[in-house]
């Protein structure tokens, strides 16, 4: 197939566009995204980007100016001056761009870019409208299937290009299933992960341009080759959607058997790799660990939903009796005692956040660290409210402290508090066991 992707649509050209971005406001916007946001969502490709700008002498294209404004938003206070006009001229500007078919790279980073910004600032159902058109772009254009889909556009002609187009599609597994942790029983948008699918290379390496190798999704502990931390996060969220997909099945009494094994299985992986998150955590230097804090929450989130689906007998789910009664309990004991671990992890996670919110930057914290938070949160709500444990509400109010403080630049925090609101007497997430 021969099909040419059009380039002609102009920022101008946009019925009801209200902002515009000089070539001089780009450079700057470009270099403080790079700084600040690229730390926790390195998917779109900084050394095309700062290229691009560099030999510019005009910014023109609706796609790459939707892509600087998007930067802006992400990258800025959420209650900066002209935010909202701002918002609303990259929605239009992207509508534009779908209707021409200008479906370059850069409206495809721009488009995923919106999705985590609307992701940030709790802004739904917009978020997940916007997941669902990055999965059918990407699929559109090829990039879920590079082996064998045809590609539009054209294939890349450098390993930079090409690792881009894995990391934007990886963005959008990644958001996809990220917003479905909280949005339970529906379907995904993209479809599953193969197990022998390849993930990010080096994040400094691909910045620099210079070639790197990429890691399989699934390794074994023993594997000690180098992954980043991006990639890391990609395997959480890999692990996040097998959760997902596992909490919305409803299985007959016959198939219960399995869908015990499965629980386990994803319990042990899950395990598995927030222990290897933790040492890498370790072994990263303390100025450089905020990027993993996106995997290590993602994967909290996983274990949480996990164990809130099986630590209840009385559950509509799956039938609780007969032959598969004792590995009921079993698989309930284990997420009563999950439970209590993970909440532990995050409470610890969260006081890291801080830390690292005051010595590094604020901006570098990644927004997806509120959904482990605020599971994290609801269970030590539950148990204060049963057992009236002052070290509960302690550990509860510790949450919301650190959510508080990250309030004003990701809003989406907000929106958590609220549900958290009067915890100490009402139940919030859980089960009655």
């Amino acid at each position: 197939m021969d099909i040419s992707i059009p380039q002609d649509l102009a920022w101008e050209e946009v019925e009801g566009i209200k902002v515009g971005v000089s070539l001089e406001e780009a450079r700057k916007i470009a270099q403080h995204f790079f700084r600040t946001t690229h730390h926790w969502f390195p998917v779109v490709s900084k050394m095309r980007v700062t290229r691009f700008l560099t030999g510019a002498t005009s910014l023109i294209r609706a796609d790459t100016i939707a892509l600087i404004v998007v930067m802006r938003l992400l990258s800025q206070d959420p209650h900066s001056e002209n935010c909202d006009s701002m918002y609303r001229s990259l929605k239009l500007a992207l509508s534009a761009c779908e209707q021409r078919g200008q479906l370059s790279t850069d409206f495809v980073g721009a488009m995923i870019l919106t999705a985590a910004y609307e992701v940030a600032h709790g802004m739904y159902p917009s978020a997940y409208f916007t997941v669902g058109s990055c999965a059918r772009t990407c699929c559109t254009l090829g990039l879920h299937d590079k082996r064998y889909a045809t590609q539009l556009p054209k294939q890349s002609v450098t390993w930079t290009e090409t690792e881009e187009r894995r990391r934007l599609w990886w963005a959008t597994l990644l958001l996809d299933r990220y917003i479905n942790i909280g949005f339970l029983l529906r379907p995904l948008c993209t479809p599953a992960i193969p197990v022998n699918e390849v993930v990010p290379a080096d994040d400094t390496s691909w910045d620099n341009g210079e070639l790197a190798s990429n890691p399989l999704l699934v390794m074994s502990i023993e594997n000690r080759a180098k992954v980043s931390p991006f990639a890391r996060t990609c395997q959480a969220a890999h692990l996040l959607g097998r959760v997902s997909q596992h909490v919305g099945d409803h299985p007959d009494p016959s198939d219960a058997d399995f869908h015990f094994q499965e629980a386990h299985q994803l319990h042990r992986a899950a395990t598995a790799l927030l222990g290897i998150l933790q040492q890498d955590y370790s072994d990263t230097p303390t100025d450089e660990r905020h990027k993993l804090f996106s995997a290590m929450a993602l994967c909290c989130s996983a274990l949480l939903a996990l164990y809130e689906i099986h630590s209840c007998v009385d559950t509509g789910f799956i039938d609780s009796a007969g032959r598969y009664m004792g590995v009921r309990i079993e698989l309930q004991e284990l997420a009563i005692d999950g439970f209590k671990r993970i909440s532990i992890v995050v409470l610890d996670l969260a006081d890291e956040v801080k830390i690292a919110a005051t010595t590094n930057c604020l901006d570098c914290i990644s927004p997806l660290v509120f959904n482990a938070m605020y599971q994290a949160a609801g269970t030590y709500a539950w148990y204060a409210r049963e057992n009236g444990s002052e070290s509960h509400l302690a550990s509860l109010n510790r949450l919301r402290d650190v959510m508080r403080s990250l309030e004003p630049r990701w809003r989406v925090a907000g929106e958590y508090l609220d549900l958290l609101k009067d915890t100490e007497t009402d139940y919030v997430g859980g089960c009655t066991m």
